[in-house]
């Protein structure tokens, strides 16, 4: 029988250290070991010597013994050889679940020297693999080096990135084919000084392209081009089109190329971004649209850091691309293109822009094209938005700028403002006194009315309103005579200074505060 004092000495007695060590071969197959250490077959890493040949023999010793994994210690490997990292036996036939590991970005540093061909090249192979916590190279002087390519024509392609920095490339990914259902996976990863495209994909059935929580930053060119369709999302992270003293970049952090419709179809022509953090630097923008489909931000902040124009356009929408915005910040131009010899811009498809809950910087503005093809004529909607104003002073927006040329519905309800002198008894301004009424920046001003007390006045009676210090209305009171003097208006209110009418008495009246408003109507 086990007493409590046997038990409780059994748990605190010291564990046994003389158990014997299990060979390799005696072990159930998932405890073995599971990779192959380059290292092992002669890898330096110590950034001069070329270590292909010690990747070629890991990669084929892991195949060999069906490890799938080659693992690669810190240190930095110098590598020559095209397609070394390609997850491909040396007889031709694709691994699948072939994972190349690294100790960690910044760690296990891969250098390239050979810029004339691809670093990972699959043609045409239904392929399964990953790159996990490393950091790879290319050619910093020549800027011609390229890293992935992925051609198919029947298979689908699924390649997964995770904690990997790309330096130093003119391209990272170029997917190509008739028919490539690749899935690309980018989890946590960085880019820095990369001189051409780097997400390029040119192909008609390209889906899944996930990025998250990853800092891309584009040297001279664009992140993405889409030429024939396709399907990304990207969550969190930083865009950055950055630039130099001696160039700067004309790219944009999406550019969509497939005016002709060549993809699959509008249901893989989805752009979405979440949360992101976009800086764009020289002249960059972050969309370049000549393609169908719907381009989609969620909680962004696009924002013009630098450049030759601050107020420049940072968004080119064309014909048949919805590009859609909530919650986001956005200080730039919207520029709704058209094509008015194209067919491809239909009739009831126009470019379009919507932006829902958004905080509209000094520098947002639409600008739309006037063409012929009325189709082609771009389309705005901005609900519960509001245009950054004075410090901390912000008014709602609620309107549709209509599909057809020169036309302009409001969605919210027409305003009325009265001012009135609060000095004073009366209402009207005294001689010289300034009444001021800030209108919501972009409200338009539709009618305008002096409306005086019925009783005669002492002296003829003369009041002006004023904008950025022009007068913009007057009005003269006859002694005796009743009044109610209204003018239809169109006064927009454009800007900062435009926003504020400014009702003046004459410095010729009487002394005293007559009877009386100023009553506008105005829609924002």
């Amino acid at each position: 029988m086990i007493t409590r004092r046997d038990l409780l000495s059994a748990i605190l007695a010291p564990a046994p250290t003389n158990f014997p060590k299990p060979s390799e071969e005696s072990r159930p197959s998932a405890c073995r070991q599971h990779s192959i250490n380059v290292c092992d077959f002669g890898a330096a890493g110590d950034g001069r010597s070329d270590d292909s040949n010690a990747f070629l023999l890991a990669r084929e010793r892991a195949i060999a013994a069906g490890l799938r994994e080659v693992y690669i210690p810190p240190g930095r490997y110098r590598l020559s050889l095209p397609g070394i990292l390609s997850c491909v036996s040396s007889a031709g036939s694709p691994v699948q679940g072939f994972t190349w590991r690294g100790a960690g970005m910044l760690v296990s540093e891969l250098l390239f020297s050979n810029s004339d061909d691809w670093v990972v090249d699959n043609n045409n192979d239904q392929q399964f693999c990953n790159y996990i916590g490393l950091s790879f190279d290319g050619d910093a002087s020549g800027r011609k080096s390229r890293f992935m390519r992925l051609s198919s024509h029947s298979f689908a392609q699924s390649i997964r990135f995770s904690d990997c920095r790309w330096r130093y490339w003119h391209t990272i990914s170029h997917v190509v084919g008739t028919a490539n259902g690749s899935e690309l996976l980018y989890t946590a990863c960085k880019t820095q000084n990369i001189y051409g495209p780097a997400f390029v994909v040119d192909n008609v059935q390209s889906v899944n392209h996930l990025f998250l929580g990853c800092d891309l930053e584009v040297h001279f060119d664009d992140i993405w081009q889409f030429k024939r369709g396709g399907s990304l999302s990207v969550f969190g992270g930083s865009l950055i089109l950055s630039t130099s003293e001696r160039v700067h970049n004309t790219g944009a952090v999406l550019n969509l190329s497939d005016r002709g419709g060549k993809g699959i179809g509008l249901n893989n022509w989805n752009f979405n971004f979440f949360g992101v953090r976009v800086e764009l630097h020289g002249a960059s923008c972050f969309l370049k649209g000549a393609s169908g489909g719907i381009v989609s931000l969620y909680g962004a902040n696009v924002s013009v850091v630098s450049g030759e124009d601050p107020k420049r356009t940072i968004f080119f929408v064309g014909d048949t691309l919805t590009l859609h915005a909530a919650s986001c910040t956005i200080n730039g131009a919207v520029h709704l293109g058209a094509t008015s010899s194209s067919s491809w811009a239909a009739p009831l498809r126009p470019a379009t822009f919507v932006a829902d809950s958004c905080s509209l910087g000094p520098n947002f503005r639409i600008v739309r094209e006037n063409v012929s093809n009325k189709g082609g004529v771009g389309r705005a909607i901005l609900k519960h938005c509001r245009m950054g104003q004075e410090p901390g002073l912000s008014q709602p927006i609620d309107q549709t700028l209509g599909a057809l040329d020169g036309t302009q519905s409001i969605a919210g309800q027409k305003r009325v403002a009265i001012l009135r002198n609060p000095i004073r008894s009366g209402g009207l301004p005294l001689p010289g006194q300034e009444l001021v009424l800030r209108l919501p920046a972009g409200s338009i001003v539709t009618q305008i009315r002096l409306v005086p007390s019925p009783a005669a006045k002492a002296r003829r009676q003369i009041y002006f309103l004023t904008i950025a210090g022009k007068i913009i209305k007057s009005w003269e009171l006859v002694p005796g005579v009743d009044a109610q003097l209204g003018d239809d208006a169109f006064i927009v209110c454009d800007d900062l200074e435009g926003r504020a009418l400014v009702f003046v008495g004459s410095s010729g009246n009487e002394n005293v505060s007559y009877d009386g408003f100023l009553y506008v109507e105005y829609a924002n």
